[in-house]
């Protein structure tokens, strides 16, 4: 039974030694010795000389210098990969994004050309749903009357198009504004 694990600064070296209950036996395969030069003193008449090997020898990292560079070597992996899942999921968003605009734009078009030439008895579609490169996309319209004059309107127009973009919902809106006159 190992009674005593310690060390001592001797001089330039630093000797860490295990030994038994009644101090007879020295156990060094759970001693270390590192030497700045030359040999430690044996504090015991029954200490074996010295031998440079893997224990004695300042070579290598201690556990805890291990454990801290792998430590720190896994937060840096993690915060790489989320940033690489956060670009990828923002260049998967814009990149739908920018498949609807044209879409968004046409639609847009139409429903300000029909208020533009008809007022309140344009005939617009109002929602619908339409798949691109594999993906759902379901589409509003909503439209108000913003001001009036005896002779002219001015509408408001909104689309929305939504769609599912992993666990969140992908969104599009635009808006723009129609300007109605009557004719006389």
């Amino acid at each position: 039974m190992i009674s005593r694990i310690g060390s001592k600064k001797i001089g330039y070296s630093l000797e860490r030694t295990a030994y038994s209950k009644d101090k007879k036996n020295f156990y060094s395969w759970l001693s270390a010795k590192r030497y700045h030069f030359g040999f430690a003193q044996c504090p015991t008449p029954k200490c074996p000389e010295p031998v440079e090997g893997p224990l004695t020898a300042k070579k290598g990292f201690t556990l805890v210098e291990v454990m801290v560079a792998t430590a720190v070597l896994s937060l840096g992996i993690v915060l790489l990969y989320e940033a690489f899942f956060k670009i990828t999921d923002a260049f998967g968003y814009y990149n739908h994004y920018l498949s609807v605009s044209p879409f968004a734009r046409e639609k847009i078009w139409a429903a300000q050309d029909a208020f533009s030439k008809s007022g309140d008895q344009a005939s617009v579609e109002t929602s619908g749903k339409f798949i691109q490169r594999g993906k759902d996309f379901n589409w509003n319209i909503s439209y108000g009357l913003l001001d009036e004059t005896p002779d002219s309107f001015l509408y408001k127009i909104d689309l929305v198009i939504v769609w599912k973009e992993g666990l969140r919902k992908g969104k599009l809106l635009r808006s723009a504004y129609a300007f109605y006159t009557k004719k006389k």
